[in-house]
């Protein structure tokens, strides 16, 4: 088998349906929570896709596709001739790769020649591809000799794998799988509900940082970027002095204190409802902390 003949397989056009569950560990980081293996069902271009609880996470039928979010309580709906382009988190191995998948250099080239193998007893062709200047590691594909889809697809540097892990290949699936009767709201109408919700939040953050910021009149404050905040008033900042920069939070004397994960050490104090912390970033400027430390009425130990 060659790496042309490879492409070739896993661009026919799908003959044969797939049932089973996906897991996928690892491509957001190796702290990230391990989430449970996804239920699927896939019948040519048509996929349903559901959490092991039975959630739905997504529907694509014939000419319509549904995805449930977190935003609403009905998927969302959308004809269009993306539909089948669409690639859900962590059931990407369901997606059909084209020929055009392999242009450009992001894992597009063997590092060596195509071999056999086996997943879950089904005869296998794998390849490793190189990965592209910006990334460290290669990434293997194992393909179902019979069907072409891709059964695994791993970053064994990273430690990342996408894998199927139950597999019934060729059964009769029921039509209604790939459809969805229920309410849905347009991708237009979800946008606009985004847009909406997200003019909202600025609003609301807006509003906190006038009454819990930006009414402290620090000195020598030219700009501000605002990291975190909560509701109760607490923040983290980097405050722009000009010629200098520092880092200011403050959080709830009566709450736990805040991780800051400042590379040097912070003046600290607290004035009974907040815990403060500033950190200069350039040595030679205490005096800039001094004059906003007084401007924040901390005492004279601090």
């Amino acid at each position: 088998m060659t790496w042309d003949a490879l492409r070739a397989l896993m661009a026919e056009r799908p003959t044969r349906t797939l049932r089973g569950s996906i897991r996928s560990v690892g491509w957001d980081g190796p702290d990230a929570p391990v989430r449970p293996p996804l239920r699927v069902w896939v019948d040519g271009h048509r996929r349903r896709i559901e959490e092991a609880d039975g959630s739905l996470r997504m529907v694509v039928g014939r000419k319509s596709f549904w995805r449930w979010v977190e935003e609403v309580d009905v998927p969302v709906a959308a004809r269009n001739h993306r539909v089948y382009d669409w690639r859900e988190p962590g059931a990407e191995i369901v997606h059909r790769y084209g020929q055009d998948s392999w242009e450009g250099d992001d894992f597009t080239v063997p590092t060596g020649p195509v071999g056999r193998t086996e997943h879950l007893g089904r005869a296998a062709w794998t390849v490793e591809l190189a990965p592209p200047p910006h990334k460290p590691h290669p990434m293997q594909l194992v393909i179902d000799a019979e069907t072409g889809y891709v059964l695994a697809m791993r970053a064994d540097g990273w430690g990342a794998v996408e894998e199927w892990i139950e597999l019934v290949v060729g059964e009769d699936l029921d039509p209604g799988l790939f459809e969805w009767v229920g309410p849905s709201i347009s991708q237009d109408g979800y946008q606009e509900l985004v847009e909406a919700q997200r003019a909202a939040d600025k609003d609301a953050r807006d509003a906190w940082f006038r009454q819990n910021v930006a009414s402290l009149e620090l000195p020598h404050v030219q700009r501000m970027a605002l990291h975190r905040w909560d509701e109760p008033g607490g923040f983290e900042l980097t405050l722009d002095l000009g010629a200098v920069r520092a880092s200011l939070a403050r959080w709830s004397a009566a709450g736990d204190p805040w991780e800051l994960g400042w590379a040097g050490a912070a003046d600290r104090w607290t004035d009974g409802v907040w815990e403060w912390a500033l950190w200069l970033h350039d040595a030679g400027a205490e005096h800039y902390a001094a004059d906003i430390k007084r401007a924040l009425n901390a005492p004279a130990e601090a």
